[in-house]
This record gives C-alpha cells, structure tokens and sequence, in this order.
C-alpha cells in the first residue's frame, strides 16, 4: 500500500502498527510527501502551453505546474490540439478564462507571478468571474459553468472546419 504523508518514520510506524492486522507488519518502505519538479511556467511557456523561445516545443502536464490528474490530461489536451492546428497551418484555439482549461492555461503562462508561482488545480477562482448579480455560490457555480458550456459551443461551432478530423 503507498501513500503520502507528512509523519517521520518512527511514527509511521507507531501509527500503523496500532491498526490490528499491521501490528506485527514489516514495513519495507515508509511513505513521503513528494515534491513535484515544474517549470517557471510564467516565464517559460505561453498560453497554449508553447515555449515562448521556441513555439515548436510544447509542454504539457505536472511540469508545466498544473496539479492534478484530470489538470495534466486537461493540459496535454489542450496543447496537442494546438500543436495539431499549427501543424495543418490553423490557429490556435483560444480557450479564454471563461473556461476551465483556458484559466489554468493563461494560470500558468503568466497568471501568477514568476516569483512566487506555485502548481494550480482547475479552480472558480481562476476563472472569468461571475458578473451576473449576487448569487449564493453554488449558483453562480452553475452559471459559470454554463456560460463555459455556452461559449465552448460557439467556439466550435466557429471553428468546426479547422478542428474536424476529417479536414487536413
């Protein structure tokens, strides 16, 4: 069993073996709280997850200072999308901060100060706030969210010919 904690070794142990079935365990490798290794995204990359020296190296994923699993495939997604785009001569998909994907990407690329940047989930606070009226929270949740489902449509829709498989 893995896991990730905080605790130091002597009361892992301690701990564990308090649980009956592990109170006679031998443990063969106490957990840790990992560290992740990720690019000063800020400085480095642009929003379509480009490096901004070299547009043709794309980074996507926990390097870039996304975190979480559904973050990195989001990111990988985004950016293998444009790199298809840019490779059949198109335009980037613009994905604002009215989206999900879109926040966390203009998160990375330059949201955050370069200094202080630290891994970002998908959150509401990195999105195109509400502007719609006061609301309790899990409605204007709601309505964020639709207004990303809205606008996503007619984003594809727009560029239907540019993003259809069959069209290169």
């Amino acid at each position: 069993m893995g896991f990730q904690t905080h605790l130091a070794h002597p009361e892992q142990k301690r701990v564990f073996s308090m649980i009956p079935a592990l109170e006679h365990a031998n443990f063969v490798r106490y957990g840790v709280m990992h560290r992740n290794t990720y690019l000063d995204s800020p400085r480095l990359l642009d929003r379509f997850y480009r490096a901004r020296k070299d547009p043709r190296v794309v980074f996507a994923g926990q390097m870039t200072g996304v975190e979480g699993y559904i973050e990195s495939c989001a990111s990988g997604l985004y950016a293998a999308i444009n790199l298809g785009l840019r490779l059949r001569g198109r335009a980037p998909l613009e994905l604002g901060s009215f989206s999900a994907v879109g926040a966390l990407a203009k998160y990375i690329s330059g949201g955050a100060e370069s200094d202080s940047f630290q891994p970002m989930n998908i959150n509401f606070g990195i999105m195109q706030p509400w502007d719609g009226g006061k609301m309790k929270k899990r409605d204007r949740y709601r309505a964020i969210s639709e207004r990303s489902l809205e606008k996503l449509a007619e984003i594809l829709k727009e560029r239907k010919g540019d993003l259809d498989e069959d069209n290169h």
